[in-house]
């Protein structure tokens, strides 16, 4: 993917097989899920907590 393609607004998501293979025994069996985000803007951090 080109620069000029994810300024046009060209967005994929890359899923690597096999990782649970890797866990041990007792979280394999756990749900997997994909979260894509695509012009995510994160705001400055506020001075004070909000109450």
């Amino acid at each position: 993917m080109s620069a000029a393609q994810v300024a046009g607004g060209e967005s994929g998501i890359i899923v690597v097989e096999g990782l649970r293979n890797q866990l041990p025994p007792s979280l394999r069996g756990i749900i997997e899920h994909a979260v894509a985000l695509k012009d995510f803007q994160v705001q400055a951090i506020r001075s004070r907590p909000i109450p």
